[in-house]
């Protein structure tokens, strides 16, 4: 039954409600009610979608893919979208065919989908890229015009460039190119869930850039903030006077190494 095997895949993943419900973009109690029986998603619905998302998420998130594709008998060197389907399979299997929809949740038109990422900000995505086609910092920054130091800024997600400008282009494109020319494209396909002849610059563009997670404005907070701490300087900011202008000249002459109670404390500090 449903709630049977939705239990197993819990327990088989370790997972929290809370923890997949977060991943999957809905609340903890939709959770608990498909656990409990107490509702039966349809096999097309928003909430199957959401549900089998957010287990993919969260296996993936722990490299723990091998662990979920054991539970229910798939192959890990699927691609996601493959995964996730074996994942609603699984759920279903020994339900009733005709199990309906969710009321008030028709079937959704059959529409081209996006590619969906793995990695989930744009230094991760651009980090593994560059690792799966062996650029360095150095080499990439030449590629790009840009200083090396920056680079590594992207990868370590410290900075992140400003979207739809030439530096976004010219990442795209070289990356693309690089990846064509080392024959990785199918290695690349695999790291952004899509198929290899779906590639191309605008997708891998949509992929690296499409965090879903930060507003502009709050992009703009981050940046301006980081911009802060690239011109803070740490040199003294206070112009102090010179120690003969503050302290009498017999202590600066003096030899003594010992100070002993509140004065001589006083005496020391000066």
């Amino acid at each position: 039954m449903f709630f049977a095997r939705i239990n197993e895949l819990f327990q088989c993943l370790g997972a929290k409600n809370g923890q997949v419900a977060k991943l999957a973009g809905f609340d903890r109690t939709n959770i608990s009610r498909l656990r409990s029986s107490a509702r039966i998603p349809g096999r097309t619905g928003p909430t199957i979608r959401k549900l089998v998302t957010g287990l993919y998420l969260y296996a993936d998130n722990r490299n723990e893919l091998d662990i979920l594709c054991g539970c229910i008998g798939a192959d890990p060197g699927e691609n996601a979208d493959e995964i996730k389907d074996k994942i609603r399979d699984w759920l279903y299997e020994g339900e009733p065919v005709n199990v309906k929809n969710d009321a008030a949740s028709p079937v959704p038109p059959k529409v081209i989908k996006k590619p969906k990422p793995v990695y989930h900000f744009f230094g991760e995505r651009l980090d593994a890229v560059m690792k799966l086609t062996d650029l360095s910092n150095a080499r990439f920054s030449h590629y790009i015009h840009m200083d090396a130091s920056m680079v590594s800024r992207f990868r370590t997600g410290v900075r992140t460039p400003v979207p739809e400008s030439n530096v976004t282009a010219r990442i795209s494109s070289v990356l693309y190119e690089r990846a064509a020319a080392g024959g990785k494209l199918s290695g690349l396909a695999g790291l952004m869930g899509i198929s290899a002849d779906m590639i191309d610059e605008e997708a891998i563009s949509a992929w690296l850039f499409d965090d879903g997670y930060i507003t502009d404005r709050d992009a703009g907070i981050a940046e301006s903030l980081l911009g802060f701490f690239d011109t803070f300087s740490t040199e003294a900011q206070l112009s102090l006077p010179a120690p003969e202008e503050t302290v009498p000249e017999e202590i600066i002459r003096s030899e003594q190494t010992e100070y002993f109670g509140r004065e001589g404390i006083r005496s020391a500090v000066l």
